[in-house]
């Protein structure tokens, strides 16, 4: 069977790649060989949908949980570094220090 040798790997990753293994309670290669298998082999038709995995999120509270402050606006200070500018609501290049209403 032919061999992988993967080098400057991210000491991160490899950290990962040890948890990730040591859950599942196999070694690093076999959890390496996994991965590999499932992200090139797997049809894309066995693979879930955006929906579906929109669908398997636990239900975390009610709309009303989520919902905008409906406290009055406040006084923002924008600063820009020279050179640099934004481009407003209305279209127009906002461009030096200037104060706006967010609500």
């Amino acid at each position: 069977m032919p061999q992988l040798v993967v080098r400057e790997v991210d000491e991160q990753v490899v950290r990962k790649l040890e948890e990730r293994a040591d859950r599942h309670g196999v070694s690093i290669e076999e959890e390496h060989r996994r991965i590999l298998r499932e992200a090139l082999l797997t049809p894309a038709s066995q693979k879930a949908s955006f929906k579906e995995t929109l669908l398997a999120m636990p239900n975390v509270g009610t709309d009303e949980d989520f919902a905008r402050s409906k406290s009055p606006s406040r006084k923002v200070k924008i600063k820009y570094r020279k050179g640099t500018h934004a481009v407003g609501s209305a279209g127009r290049v906002i461009t030096g220090e200037q104060v706006r209403t967010c609500s």
